[in-house]
């Protein structure tokens, strides 16, 4: 998994909660540093990621250029902006949910539980995880976050 997000506080409570839930977390402060991560990573199966970031790309940006190294990439969005102001933006979301920020332990634990859920083919047998994120039938993801 991949977390990224501009805005330190943030990214500590994204990486706490990932921890908490037994995943292995690394982080990505822009857009370019996920990239390498990824081409580097190739086991990330999960992006959380920002929406609006400096640096001149937007987290949909970072997914388009992302699925290049890994087309079957899940993908979380993040935003404190209003769904207005997203609009507004003209930024195009594909394929993945919005999560809201600040982040609310149990909306952003249920929406990681259900992209992981995907990944792994059964949200519901998630007490079949080992105390370092790893699956006793899948490999370990990687979370990465800015």
């Amino acid at each position: 998994m991949l977390v990224v997000d501009d805005e330190p506080d943030l990214l500590e409570v994204a990486l706490v909660y990932l921890e908490e839930m037994g995943f292995t977390a690394i982080q990505a402060n822009d857009g370019a540093s996920a990239l390498k991560m990824i081409a580097n990573h190739p086991q990330i199966d999960l992006l959380i990621t920002d929406i609006v970031m400096p640096g001149g790309m937007n987290g949909a940006e970072l997914v388009q250029k992302a699925r290049v190294f890994c087309p079957a990439l899940k993908i979380i969005y993040s935003s404190g902006l209003p769904a207005e102001a997203l609009e507004a933006k003209t930024v195009p979301l594909l394929d993945g949910p919005l999560l809201r920020k600040p982040y609310q332990r149990a909306n952003f634990a249920a929406i990681v539980l259900q992209a992981v859920g995907g990944i792994l083919g059964r949200s519901s047998e998630l007490g079949n995880f080992h105390s370092d994120g790893a699956s006793a039938e899948e490999p370990i993801s990687t979370i990465a976050a800015k």
